[in-house]
């Protein structure tokens, strides 16, 4: 009798000392998301999302003082175009342009501080994720433990009605427990992907900043350059300038008229032809982008356009390279073809006419393929683009290498970027 009392009590003895070590890893599990401490991860996300709060007050402060600058653009542009107003004009521009520089080096560090922030939070959900699957083997190994104890057998080794209730209840804690570690580990993968996720739409925008500054660099070094030349044509001398703005104006609508009456002339002579070979077929036919699609660097009627004291800019300027191959935006026939010869750096430039009253312009050209009367499919290399400073076909009124691209609906400018995908 004796002997048997000692097994019930021994049985006893490891059945309570089970469900004790269940109750304190239930407990531990609880603890676990009531954190009492912040880990390394937490403490430099909370350091690197105030180092973000400064970037922003900071490009704030800049934009304040990009918005004084272009104040004073506007109020100059308001009065007579004289040098000692476009000096003005020019030296803003400058300033303005240079702010633009350093907001965007500012949103560069901010991405990268927001790579760093995300980098950090999937550090802190890959150890979560890690300490959850770590609990639920616990967990599941002492639930398996457990079952091998039949409910009779709780029963019998429980002294009393109320110890046996108890055990049970304990039992349905541990379940409760494991229902919310899964729970948890669930969230926590949710929220890694949603860190990735973001993560790489921060390095995206990265990528877009670095063009977007290169850009920016770019049309810094023009302007200065626009203000260089301008004093050194001019000599400082109003009467220069005002000789020379009427020139540069004279050659502005000279090429103009040329177009519209080289279009007119083109179009009514399709026009006389059989209709096979007239424009008919090719009406409804989409516009591409004559050039890799880039960083527009001018916009159409641009108000910050270097040279719009002398003329409205009827076209987009596309950033690309010295010598990048250009082709027809639609297919249609070669209307004008202006060569630069003996490589000057007068202004060179093709015109095509398309269907539905379209026409299309591609001005700085290094170097020009087709010839007039030809018929060019879309997509055909036409040659290649130029614009920088000095170099064959880019004219004077350029700041540097890109592509400048008009759209004309029935001979008036319209904006390019309203026909392109």
């Amino acid at each position: 009798m004796q002997k048997n009392f000692s097994i019930k009590n021994v049985s006893l003895f490891k059945i309570e000392a089970a469900l004790a070590v269940i109750f304190l890893v239930f407990t531990f599990i609880l603890l676990s998301y009531a954190p009492t401490h912040v880990s390394a991860e937490e403490a430099q996300i909370e350091e690197l999302n105030q180092e973000l709060e400064d970037q922003k007050r900071r490009i704030n402060e800049l934009e304040e003082k990009k918005e004084r600058y272009k104040n004073t653009i506007d109020e100059k542009r308001s009065q007579a175009s004289t040098l000692r107003n476009q000096i003005a004009i020019l030296d803003a521009e400058v300033e303005k342009t240079t702010i633009d520089v350093q907001i965007k080096e500012r949103e560069i560090d901010e991405q990268k501080l927001s790579i760093l922030t995300t980098d950090a939070q999937i550090k802190r959900t890959e150890r979560n994720i890690d300490e959850n699957k770590e609990q639920l083997g616990e967990m599941i190994r002492t639930i398996h433990s457990l079952d091998k104890t039949s409910p009779l057998e709780i029963l019998l080794t429980n002294t009393t009605l109320s110890d046996y209730f108890r055990s049970i209840d304990r039992n349905a804690q541990v379940q409760s427990g494991l229902q919310v570690n899964l729970q948890g580990l669930n969230t926590h993968n949710t929220e890694m992907l949603a860190f990735k996720s973001e993560q790489e739409s921060y390095k995206e925008s990265l990528e877009v900043l670095k063009d977007e500054i290169e850009a920016e660099k770019d049309n810094l070094r023009g302007k200065q350059f626009v203000k260089a030349d301008l004093l050194e044509e001019t000599k400082s001398s109003e009467r220069k300038f005002q000789t020379l703005l009427q020139q540069l104006r004279g050659e502005q609508e000279g090429i103009n008229s040329d177009i519209v009456s080289i279009e007119k002339k083109i179009r009514e002579m399709l026009a006389s032809r059989e209709r096979e070979e007239g424009l008919g077929y090719l009406i409804g036919e989409s516009l591409m982008w004559p050039v890799p699609k880039n960083k527009v660097t001018a916009y159409f009627h641009d108000p910050d356009y270097p040279y719009r004291h002398v003329f409205e800019h009827p076209a987009i300027d596309i950033r690309a390279k010295q010598g990048t191959s250009t082709r027809a935006a639609s297919s249609g026939y070669v209307a004008r073809v202006k060569y630069d010869s003996g490589c000057t750096g007068s202004y060179a430039y093709v015109v095509i006419v398309h269907g539905d009253g379209l026409s299309s312009v591609y001005g700085h050209m290094s170097k020009i393929y087709v010839s007039e009367d030809q018929f060019v499919r879309q997509g055909d290399a036409i040659g290649l683009s130029g614009a920088a400073r000095g170099t064959c076909g880019s004219g004077r009124l350029t700041t540097g290498a890109h592509m400048h691209f008009e759209v004309r609906k029935n001979g008036i400018p319209v904006d390019p970027l309203a026909y392109l995908p």
